[in-house]
């Protein structure tokens, strides 16, 4: 799927097209407090990042559950977590382990039913990501400070409404926010970007690198042991006024 993306990459950069992945969590205000949380020291240093999404998928003819299609649960599930803890953990991945659970009958389909993957980032920080076709549907993610925690649930269902909870020296503090459209949003962006001919974000090198880091947690499972990422090109920073979402500082990798 990398060759895709790449194949997707240069057609557009070679007729000067718009490219833009559609990543729905990006217009959630719950996403956009969270980064302003964790960038103004609400909960210290964030050291770990956690991540459960769930769904039920029972029609076997479901795309998710065609490979060919591709289909799996981090293709459908797990690569909005992964663009999310690049971004909150402001790094890129150095190295994944990962384990599946295979597609059982009851389900059909010839993907993975559940996955469960490490990442290790620079400076020892680390992400959790848990992802199934087959268990209660769950939306939720923590992320760990060492002076506070906050938990988000339903920020990847922007049809539902999510609660962001903070915790810092044993006080609590919750914050609710509405559905959105989030499609209307992206469209809207996109549209804007098209006008006023500046680059949409997340850019197409977004999506190229959370599937880069997919590719390689289905590696890591099926090799039953860690894959060491490559080092991946710095993405530039949106402008600060960006529409969509607050812009992600210069990006420390694995050296």
């Amino acid at each position: 799927m990398a060759d895709e993306c790449r194949r997707m990459l240069r057609t557009s950069q070679t007729n000067r097209v718009k490219l833009m992945v559609a990543y729905h969590v990006q217009a959630h205000p719950a996403y956009k407090k969270v980064l302003e949380l964790v960038r103004s020291g609400a909960i210290g240093a964030p050291k770990t990042f956690s991540s459960d999404a769930t769904i039920r998928v029972h029609d076997p003819d479901d795309v998710r559950l065609q490979r060919r299609l591709g289909g799996g649960t981090m293709y459908d599930l797990g690569v909005p977590a992964i663009f999310v803890a690049r971004t909150i953990l402001d790094a890129e991945p150095a190295q994944v382990m990962a384990m599946t659970a295979r597609m059982t009958r009851r389900y059909g389909g010839d993907v993975d039913e559940s996955t469960v993957a490490l990442i290790r980032f620079p400076d020892d920080r680390l992400a959790h990501l848990h992802t199934s076709f087959g268990e209660e549907p769950t939306s939720v993610l923590t992320v760990f400070g060492d002076e506070g925690s906050i938990r988000v649930t339903g920020m990847y269902e922007p049809q539902r409404s999510s609660t962001i909870e903070v915790v810092r020296g044993g006080k609590r503090e919750e914050m609710t926010f509405e559905p959105i459209d989030a499609v209307a949003a992206e469209l809207e962006h996109f549209s804007n970007s098209v006008v006023h001919d500046v680059a949409p974000e997340p850019s197409g090198i977004e999506g190229l690198t959370d599937v880069r880091i997919v590719e390689a947690i289905y590696r890591s499972a099926r090799d039953g042991r860690p894959v060491t990422l490559p080092r991946i090109a710095r993405v530039d920073a949106p402008p600060a006024e960006h529409d969509l979402r607050k812009p992600v500082a210069d990006r420390r990798q694995a050296g």
